[in-house]
């Protein structure tokens, strides 16, 4: 079970009646990035459009939904299974508390509920339902609990279940049960089984305004983020999900998951044969100096240089911060050029849909409703982009030094160990401990700072933020400073 650490959102209606879009772009979209980040959905439209069924959805204009504003959204029968789509009564234990039903919920949950069950497919949605009778987890039902699911499902009386029923009677057999592979396969095989589901999952998509592409596209998303085996569970305190990808950074630097988000794009094979390269010229070129960037890395990172080498090595370093500089200059530039071509093949369906109604059906952007959610998307992507460059930046500094530092680490074969040299004052240092990582350099000065200085002596300039995690003396740090500054 991992998290998506999202915080809790109430949304006063008023105002983003008042703001509109503009509202969730400066005060909600901020706080629910990492959340998106995590599930993969785009900002636009469909979290904003998620947002915007949210605030018609809570009629009462106190920030949350309840079941009631729920289904009278939805035009919906009230029934158990609806009410479990959204966790509305998912028990939340304090400490030295007993559990106690939550019976509204806020944006976040919200929109980690919609996304969860608008986006299963019929395996997942199988494994959904069979969990909620499946209390001990053994993986089988008796035919007794099947019964019960049937009639669970079959919640709007409009067709009690009985075919669906006595499928899943043969399926049981003599042994009485049914586990839950054979549950799935029935599912995938034949949707019907559980056909009430899936329509409340359609009435969903339809509300909320986002298009089937988009969805199918999620899917997709989800089977490969978080693989078939997923159990689809939500559970609240702050709105958890079922996931093993959560973004997190690793001892060697940032985790797959960021770098994807990061260095997101929006690549479409538009008249491309099979087999040919459909990026554009800028994604191209994009790619070429990440794969040189990720060599470079990897050589600073596994070659012990010595003193002789001490020109390959700061040669090396060099590119890497080129790269670095030139990467973000053409991320932003494929952005750009991916916004222009989706701009122009969204007039260019508009325009032949209108003369030829089926050829939307090729549209390879039936997701958007006009020029300015393509245009809001791609701003978001921007946005999203030069938020997380500077933690991208410091991930290199923090293994390799900044750029303008002139100490090289190096390796005595004589003496079997690491060392320190600045090759511009042709200074060594030894001893330090490389398990504290890379030694705390002046950004000033660039001269060496033991980890028990609580300053650089050499030019009496504090330790940056970054120098400050490196300290390992006795006393804290702030209790010096303020002792400097008073004397």
């Amino acid at each position: 079970m991992g998290t998506a650490a999202s915080t809790a959102l109430r949304v006063p209606r008023r105002r983003f009646q008042k703001y509109g879009s503009e509202y969730f772009a400066t005060n909600i979209l901020p706080k629910c990035r990492d959340l998106l980040n995590v599930i993969d959905m785009p900002a636009y439209p469909a979290a904003a459009k998620i947002f915007d069924s949210f605030v018609k959805m809570d009629t009462n204009g106190n920030g949350t939904v309840n079941v009631v504003e729920f289904h009278r959204f939805m035009s919906w029968r009230r029934g158990i299974y609806t009410e479990r789509i959204f966790d509305l009564y998912a028990l939340k234990k304090e400490k030295g508390q007993t559990p106690q039903a939550k019976t509204e919920i806020e944006f976040n949950e919200f929109l980690v509920c919609i996304w969860n069950y608008a986006s299963f497919d019929p395996r997942l949605m199988a494994k959904y339902i069979f969990n909620i009778f499946d209390i001990d987890k053994q993986g089988k039902l008796s035919f007794e609990e099947c019964d019960a699911l049937i009639r669970l499902v079959y919640f709007d009386g409009k067709d009690n279940g009985s075919d669906a029923l006595m499928t899943v009677k043969e399926k049981c057999g003599k042994s009485n049960e049914l586990k839950l592979e054979a549950f799935i396969d029935m599912v995938v095989a034949n949707n019907s089984i559980i056909q009430p589901a899936f329509d409340v999952q359609s009435r969903i998509i339809e509300r909320i305004g986002c298009s089937d592409t988009l969805w199918k596209n999620l899917r997709k998303k989800r089977l490969v983020k978080f693989g078939p085996n997923e159990v689809p569970t939500i559970t609240y305190e702050g709105a958890y999900i079922s996931t093993k990808a959560v973004i997190s950074e690793t001892e060697e630097g940032l985790s797959n998951d960021f770098l994807s988000s990061l260095f997101r794009r929006v690549e479409r094979k538009i008249d491309i044969p099979e087999g040919y390269d459909h990026r554009m010229t800028e994604e191209r070129y994009e790619d070429q100096l990440r794969n040189e960037l990720q060599k470079i890395d990897t050589i600073l990172t596994t070659t012990d240089f010595i003193i002789e080498r001490i020109g390959e090595k700061t040669e090396l370093r060099h590119r890497l911060w080129q790269l670095i500089e030139e990467i973000k200059q053409v991320h932003e530039e494929s952005l750009e050029a991916e916004l222009e071509r989706d701009l122009v093949l969204f007039r260019k369906y508009a325009s032949a849909s209108a003369q030829d109604p089926t050829v939307s059906a090729k549209n390879p952007l039936e997701e958007f409703s006009s020029e300015h959610e393509i245009r809001e998307m791609y701003e978001e992507m921007l946005s999203f982009f030069s938020s997380r460059w500077d933690r991208f930046v410091s991930n290199y500094e923090d293994r390799y030094l900044p750029r303008t530092s002139c100490w090289e680490q190096l390796y005595d074969p004589s003496k079997q160990a690491l060392y320190w040299f600045n090759w511009t004052k042709s200074e060594s240092y030894w001893g330090h401990d490389e398990s504290l990582g890379l030694p705390a350099i002046c950004e000033a000065c660039d001269d060496m700072i033991l980890s028990t200085d609580y300053k650089c002596f050499n030019c009496d300039t504090f330790r940056s933020e970054r120098n400050r995690k490196k300290y390992n003396g006795k006393v804290p740090l702030d209790i010096l400073e303020k002792e400097c500054t008073t004397l």
